[in-house]
């Protein structure tokens, strides 16, 4: 027999929040959260890449797919604001990959995937690492100067992986941000027994907020994309037991 369902719907800047709360369900507490994650999320076999007062990041895999679930503490909702640049920006993150063992990125091979990259771009998107590329900025003055700098290709929809951003009411009342994306291992290249690199990296125009799960620290605002590869973190695939990763966010 279906539960009834009432339907709370929030505004934020120019989106709907859409909040779903069954009869007869209790949220989760906080620690029910960190131990079994949310939305289908194995937390249980997954391996923590950061657990801090800002920022909660799991990853796990099996034969087929890389999952990742992060819980970002102080986000609660999913207000539109302008970043350091002065574009207009929503709650987004990051997973950063290197196939590569060394401190680099394997140009025109690793990947980027971003839930939410863009406010009127929803889901799961990728780009392409390039390697550097040179560019050529105009000064005040009319002077063109070339530089170099790394680059990615536009960003594409066609992965076969699923992400998304969700708010959940825990016990306590407070709302929390959670960030799910599943990945399949055939387009990293890898399969169980290889290692990956990573960094999560997770981004909040309002509140003003930016993190990452491998320690990387800037003076002045930063994105994705400036964070090094000497920093990512290296793990181990290994295929979690009992784990149907397919299932996640059908």
């Amino acid at each position: 027999m279906m539960k009834k369902m009432f339907l709370h719907t929030i505004k934020f800047s120019s989106f709907l929040l859409f909040v779903f709360v069954a009869y007869g369900q209790n949220p989760l507490s906080i620690s029910e959260l960190k131990t079994n994650g949310t939305s289908g999320f194995p937390q249980r076999n997954a391996k923590v890449l950061i657990d801090d007062q800002h920022l909660r990041v799991s990853i796990v895999n099996d034969s087929n797919y890389l999952a990742v679930q992060a819980i970002i503490w102080k986000d609660n909702d999913n207000q539109l604001g302008k970043n350091s640049v002065g574009q207009i920006s929503g709650d987004y993150s990051t997973l950063l990959v290197s196939t590569e063992n060394g401190n680099k990125r394997n140009p025109d091979v690793d990947r980027s995937y971003s839930v939410n990259p863009l406010p009127h771009l929803s889901g799961l998107y990728y780009s392409t690492y390039s390697g550097k590329r040179k560019f050529i900025k105009t000064l005040a003055d009319g002077t063109k100067v070339t530089y170099e700098a790394e680059a990615t290709s536009p960003l594409k929809s066609d992965s076969k992986g699923r992400g998304n951003i969700e708010y959940v009411v825990v016990e306590e009342g407070q709302r929390i941000r959670i960030d799910t994306m599943l990945i399949p291992l055939a387009e990293l290249n890898k399969k169980v027994a290889d290692n990956l690199r990573v960094c999560y990296f997770v981004s909040s125009s309002s509140p003003a907020l930016k993190f990452n799960s491998c320690g990387y620290q800037s003076k002045k605002d930063y994105f994705d994309q400036d964070i090094l590869a000497r920093y990512y973190q290296k793990i181990a695939l290994e295929n979690a037991p009992s784990t149907e990763l397919n299932k996640l966010l059908p």
